[in-house]
C-alpha cells in the first residue's frame, strides 16, 4: 500500500494531510502486490496504507502506479521511499513551446549547434573570428557579421576588437564622458560607447524568427521584431524541423529574403533539430538622406548619389574675366565671446560639459547654463537583461542578467536562481565555485555570535588566479596573507575597493565579491557560467528546483543535509554542533516578537512602496523576524535583510531612498559632508538656495554640508559655485 493525494502537491500519511512541499511519501514493499483502498475525503481522494521501505539508500525507485508519470521521481532516502513532484517554469515569453515524450515540462524550443545545446535568447560571439556573432531564437541559430559605424574618417584597429575606434568622445556634436552608452538621434537602434577616450559604434542584427511573418511584431521603442503569441507542438518527427508554417527535413534550405537563407540540421544525438541562417549584414549609413530603388534580389540600399555640386558658401566673390569657377568670399572674424570658469576649470564659449552624470552644461558667453536629464521610470528590460547603473551615468540601462547569489542575516541563502532558505550551520561552506574548481571559489566561514540556535557569517575567503582575499569583521582585508589598505589592486586579476560602506571585489571576468563586513555577502558572477557551478549557491542553470545538489552529485531533499555536504574541514572545528531542527523565531518570547515585528514592518512602509509592486517582500520579511529573535540589545539585525532586498530591488531597476533609514546607514560621508547626529532636515542645496520656504521639521543625524556651503549632487560647494539652472 502506498499513501498519497491526487492532487500529488502534498505529502500524506494514513489519510492525513500535511501542509504542502511538493513531497510524496511512497509506501509498501516494492516486491508486494499493490493493493490500496480509496475513500473519498471531501474534493480529494485518499489513497490509505504504510511507509514503504527500501535499502538501496539513495538510489532511484520505480513505484507501479506511477512509473510512467515522468513528473514524479521516487528515490531511497533514511530507508523510506521518498517522492516528488517536478514544478515546471513559466513559459510566457517563449513563442515555440516543445513538449517531449517521456518528460514532465514543457521546454521553450532551444537550439543545438556546434555541438553544443543553448537556451533560446542566448547570444554568443565565434572565437577565431570577433565580428561573427550568433543568436539562438527558439529553435533558429542567426550567424551574421557585427554591423560598425565608424564616425570618423581615421578609425583606429584595435586587437581582438571587431569594430574599429574613434579617438575622441565627440559624437554627433556632442562629446560624451569616459564609460557612457548613448544612441545615435539620427537611428535608435545604433549604440555607441565611449571607453578609455574612443569611441565605438554598433548596430544589433536582429535574429531571424521562426514564427510566420503574421505573427510577427516590432514593440514600441524596440528595433527588431517579436513574435506575437505562443506555439505549442509535440515531437517533431525525427531529422526535421518546424520553421514558420513549414516542416522541413535535414539539409532542406529556404531563402528567407535577399538577404538571408536557412538551412534544417538535426544533430545526432538525440537528433535535435536546429535552423541555421546565415544573415548578411549592411553597413550603417547615418548620413544618407535617400536611397536608391532596390532591384530584386539586392540585400542592401544603395544612398543616392549627389550631384549639384554646389559649394557650403554663405556668399561668392566676384567672378573676373575668364574666371570658371566661383570662389568662396573669405567670412568675417567672429565675435569673440567670454569664457566661463566654474569648479577650477575654465570652459569656452559654446563648449559643452557634464556638472555630473545627470547634468550637461553648456558655457554661453560668460555664462553656463546646465540641462538636467530625467530617467524614464516606466523603462522595462528584456527577458534576460536587466537593468545596472554604471558609475558616470545619470540614468541605469539594461545588460545582460549575471547570475546574484546572496547571503544576509542568520544567514539566509538566496541561490543564482532565486531559491530562497535558511541554515544555521556554524563551519566553513564552500559557497561557490566552478564545478571543474579551475577558476574562483567562495568559502564563507560561519559563527553563532553567542546565540543558541542561529549563525551569522563570519568571514569570506576568495581564491581566484591564484590570488587569495579574506574579508573579515569590520571591512577588514587580506591578500594572500597580508592586512592591505583600499583601494588595493593585483594586477590582471582584481581590485579591491570601499564603495560606501561596503567593500567591493572586482576581477577582470567579471565575477564580483560585495560585502559589508557584519555578514551581508554577494556573488555576482557573468552567465557564460551558467550550468558550470557547485556549492550552497546552486548550479545558476535557470532552475531554482534542483538547486539542493550536494557536493556528491545526489540531490537532497533536506536543507541541512544539503549544506553539510559543502563543509569544508572536521566538524570539530565548527564553534557549535549543526542542529536538524530550525527554531521557530522568537519561541514564546512575547517581547521579541514585538520588538521583531515592529522594526520588519518596514517592509511595508512607503520606502518600498514602488519596489514591492515587482519584487515581493515575505521571504525578506520572514528573514527579518528570524534575525530580530536572537539579535543583540545593541545591533540592527533587520539591516541585512533591508540590504538584501534593497539590492534585488536595483537589479529590477527600482532605486531605494534609504536615506530616512538612518538606523542601516553608516557613519562615514563623502563629498566634504561631516556626521551631524542633529543636523537640518531640510539641507539646503543648489535646487532650493533661493526658496523663501521655511523647514519646520525637527533636526536629524546624517551628513550635513559644513556651514556656508550647500549641497549639490552629493557634493558639498560654495553658493557661488552653484551653475544657473535652465528654467
Amino acid at each position: 500500500m502506498w499513501s498519497t493525494s491526487s492532487t500529488m502537491d502534498a505529502p500524506a500519511r494514513l489519510g492525513v494531510t500535511v501542509p504542502a512541499l511538493g513531497v510524496l511519501r511512497a509506501a509498501s514493499l516494492l516486491t508486494a502486490v499493490v493493493l490500496c483502498t480509496v475513500s473519498p475525503v471531501g474534493r480529494t481522494q485518499l489513497i490509505s496504507g504504510s511507509i514503504a521501505t527500501c535499502t538501496n539508500e539513495g538510489e532511484p525507485v520505480i513505484i507501479p502506479l506511477i512509473a510512467f508519470d515522468p513528473c514524479i521521481s521516487c528515490i531511497c532516502l533514511n530507508q523510506e521511499v521518498t517522492c516528488r513532484k517536478e514544478r515546471c517554469p513559466r513559459l510566457d515569453d517563449c513563442s515555440l513551446v516543445v513538449k517531449k515524450r517521456g518528460v514532465c515540462c514543457e521546454q521553450c524550443k532551444g537550439c543545438t549547434f556546434q555541438g553544443e545545446m543553448y537556451n533560446s535568447g542566448d547570444k554568443w560571439t565565434s572565437e577565431q573570428d570577433p565580428c561573427t556573432q550568433y543568436a539562438c531564437q527558439e529553435g533558429v541559430v542567426t550567424v551574421s557579421q557585427v554591423q560598425c559605424y565608424t564616425p570618423c574618417s581615421n578609425p583606429l584597429t584595435l586587437p581582438g576588437q571587431c569594430c574599429p575606434v574613434c579617438k575622441g568622445c565627440l559624437f554627433e556634436g556632442r562629446t560624451y564622458p569616459d564609460g557612457k552608452t548613448f544612441t545615435s538621434q539620427r537611428d535608435k537602434c545604433v549604440t555607441c560607447t565611449c571607453q578609455d577616450g574612443n569611441v565605438r559604434c554598433k548596430k544589433p542584427v536582429c535574429p531571424v524568427l521562426s514564427c510566420p511573418e503574421t505573427l510577427a511584431w516590432t514593440p514600441p521603442g524596440e528595433c527588431c521584431p517579436e513574435c506575437r503569441g505562443q506555439r505549442k507542438v509535440f515531437d517533431l518527427a525525427s531529422g526535421s524541423c518546424l520553421f514558420r508554417s513549414d516542416l522541413l527535413d535535414n539539409g532542406d534550405a529556404v531563402k528567407v529574403d535577399a538577404c538571408t537563407t536557412c538551412t534544417c540540421k538535426v544533430y545526432p544525438p538525440p537528433q535535435e533539430s536546429t535552423m541555421v541562417c546565415s544573415k548578411m549584414t549592411c553597413p550603417v549609413k547615418l548620413d544618407c538622406d535617400e536611397y536608391e530603388p532596390r532591384g530584386e534580389g539586392t540585400c542592401c540600399p544603395v544612398c543616392k548619389q549627389e550631384t549639384s555640386g554646389t559649394l557650403d558658401c554663405d556668399e561668392y566673390e566676384p567672378m573676373g574675366e575668364g574666371t570658371c569657377c566661383p570662389v568662396c568670399k573669405a567670412r568675417e572674424p567672429v565675435e569673440q565671446y567670454r569664457t566661463c570658469e566654474t569648479e577650477g576649470l575654465t570652459y569656452q564659449h559654446g563648449e559643452s560639459f557634464l556638472d555630473d552624470a545627470c547634468t550637461m552644461c553648456t558655457c554661453t558667453n560668460g555664462t553656463v547654463y546646465c540641462q538636467i536629464e530625467v530617467c524614464d521610470r516606466s523603462a522595462t528590460c528584456p527577458e534576460g537583461q536587466s537593468f545596472k547603473k554604471f558609475e558616470g551615468e545619470c540614468c541605469p540601462r539594461c545588460i545582460e542578467t549575471p547570475g546574484v547569489c546572496t547571503v544576509f542575516g542568520d544567514p539566509h541563502y538566496r541561490s543564482f536562481d532565486g531559491k530562497l532558505f535558511n541554515f544555521q550551520g556554524t563551519c566553513k561552506y564552500i559557497l561557490s565555485q566552478d564545478c571543474k574548481g579551475e577558476v574562483y571559489s567562495v568559502i564563507v566561514n560561519n559563527d553563532a555570535r553567542k546565540t543558541r540556535s542561529f549563525a551569522w557569517t563570519r568571514r569570506v575567503h576568495f581564491k581566484i588566479k591564484g590570488v587569495d582575499v579574506i574579508l573579515g569583521q569590520h571591512l577588514a582585508v587580506r591578500v594572500n596573507g597580508k592586512d592591505v589598505s583600499l583601494p588595493h589592486s593585483q594586477p590582471d586579476v582584481l581590485t579591491v575597493l570601499l564603495a560606501g560602506y561596503l567593500v567591493k571585489v572586482i576581477t577582470e571576468i567579471g565575477i564580483e565579491l560585495t560585502w559589508d563586513g557584519d555578514s551581508f555577502l554577494e556573488v555576482s558572477v557573468p552567465r557564460m557560467y551558467r550550468g558550470k557551478l557547485c556549492g550552497l549557491c546552486g548550479n545558476f542553470n535557470g532552475h531554482g528546483r534542483d538547486d539542493f545538489i550536494g557536493s556528491d552529485g545526489l540531490f537532497r531533499f533536506n536543507v541541512n543535509e544539503f549544506a553539510d555536504s559543502w563543509r569544508v574541514g572536521e566538524e570539530s572545528n565548527c564553534n557549535r554542533p549543526s542542529k536538524n531542527q530550525i527554531p521557530s523565531p522568537c519561541g514564546n518570547n512575547v517581547y521579541m516578537k514585538l520588538r521583531a515585528h515592529k522594526q520588519c514592518k518596514l517592509f511595508r512602509s512607503r520606502i518600498f512602496s514602488r519596489c514591492s509592486r515587482v519584487v515581493k517582500f515575505d521571504s525578506y520579511y520572514r528573514s527579518c523576524v528570524t534575525d530580530m529573535c536572537e539579535c543583540p540589545s545593541n545591533r540592527n539585525c533587520f539591516c541585512e535583510s533591508v540590504r538584501a532586498y534593497t539590492s534585488e530591488c536595483r537589479r529590477k531597476g527600482v532605486e531605494v531612498d534609504l536615506s530616512s533609514l538612518t538606523a542601516c546607514q553608516d557613519t562615514k560621508c563623502t563629498g566634504g559632508a561631516v556626521w551631524d547626529t542633529c543636523g537640518p532636515a531640510c539641507p539646503l542645496t543648489c535646487a532650493n538656495l533661493n526658496s523663501v520656504e521655511r523647514c519646520n521639521r525637527p533636526c536629524v543625524p546624517g551628513c550635513q554640508c559644513p556651514a556656508g556651503m550647500v549641497r549639490h549632487h552629493h557634493v558639498c560647494v560654495y553658493p557661488s559655485q552653484c551653475p544657473r539652472l535652465l528654467r
